[in-house]
């Protein structure tokens, strides 16, 4: 869809997926394909002191912050959000439409509203502490820490969560919207005025889409998982990015059927798509059913604003 759109209003795509970013986890994120010689290229420039991020192209349209990172490094919101920024600035440059694409609510609400993030280094001896614990544990103290920022997190992602909690623990909370209804956040102060669009489907469509999507391409992520293996990933690693990745993972290391797999695969997935419908329902989304839906919303969008241009 974003493809289509971009095609028919000269737009350029920046992908807002947390794991999009990382080279190698391809089947697990739907990632486009990208061409050999631009793996080549990318290879190249990472050995210089200026690394590409000039995007990739894919039926015609470029897409930016697509493996940008080593899965073995940590790629947090804070980079994403500066490299977006760069991304937007470039795609402006050229006198296109930037067009943030991606189901990681919180970075499309970081750079919409141009979140502040302090840096808060690691605190090893809390690490140390926090690894001991199991998920459940570790959900339980982010609740005590910053109930707002536990509401939008993966309880079942011991990284994000040991990571949210030494940041509470350093600032008192973990940056974010604090506001609650959409009048409010549209008129939250940011660089940009956004239009934010939302792909409605039934629940009961959504949930078989995935459920199909999980049995078509297990065999080709549990194939994908042994290739990052040889490349020296640990499962440790490999369990922190969720869904698929973790139980394939744990499927490899014997702890569960193939079969088991690829149901706790569906489930974790459709629980993951109703956490991002309940954090966007902060964001002032339009929800669309379709193309046409989409391009109507559009158009009015980019009438309003060429006729009552922003303040200089």
């Amino acid at each position: 869809m974003s493809i289509k759109l971009a095609k028919k209003f000269n737009g350029e795509i920046i992908s807002a997926d947390s794991r999009q970013v990382y080279k190698g986890l391809d089947i697990g994120t739907d990632k486009i394909p990208i061409s050999p010689a631009t793996h080549r290229r990318r290879r190249a420039a990472a050995k210089s002191s200026t690394p590409s991020n000039d995007g990739v192209s894919y039926q015609g349209v470029r897409h930016y912050l697509i493996d940008v990172a080593s899965p073995k490094q940590t790629f947090t919101v804070a980079k994403w959000k500066k490299t977006a920024k760069q991304a937007v600035q470039e795609i402006v440059r050229k006198n296109k439409l930037p067009i943030i694409v991606g189901g990681t609510g919180f970075y499309i609400e970081a750079l919409a509203y141009d979140l502040n993030f302090p840096e808060v280094k690691p605190n090893q001896a809390l690490r140390k502490k926090l690894k001991k614990l199991p998920a459940e544990k570790l959900y339980q103290r982010l609740q005590k820490l910053d109930p707002k920022r536990a509401e939008d997190i993966d309880k079942n992602n011991p990284v994000r969560l040991i990571r949210a909690i030494e940041i509470a623990a350093a600032l008192g909370k973990v940056p974010g919207l604090s506001h609650s209804s959409h009048q409010t956040l549209s008129q939250s102060k940011g660089p940009y005025n956004p239009l934010i669009l939302g792909l409605k489907k039934p629940d009961k469509v959504l949930r078989q889409r995935i459920n199909l999507r999980v049995e078509k391409r297990a065999h080709k992520i549990i194939s994908e998982i042994k290739t990052l293996r040889k490349q020296n990933l640990s499962y440790k690693r490999l369990i922190s990015f969720g869904l698929e990745y973790k139980y394939y993972s744990l499927y490899l290391l014997g702890k569960l059927t193939k079969k088991q797999a690829i149901e706790e695969s569906k489930t974790a997935t459709w629980r993951f798509a109703r956490r991002q419908k309940t954090f966007f329902k902060r964001l002032p989304v339009i929800w669309v059913g379709n193309n046409r839906h989409a391009e109507a919303k559009i158009k009015d969008f980019l009438r309003q604003t060429r006729a009552n241009p922003p303040l200089p």
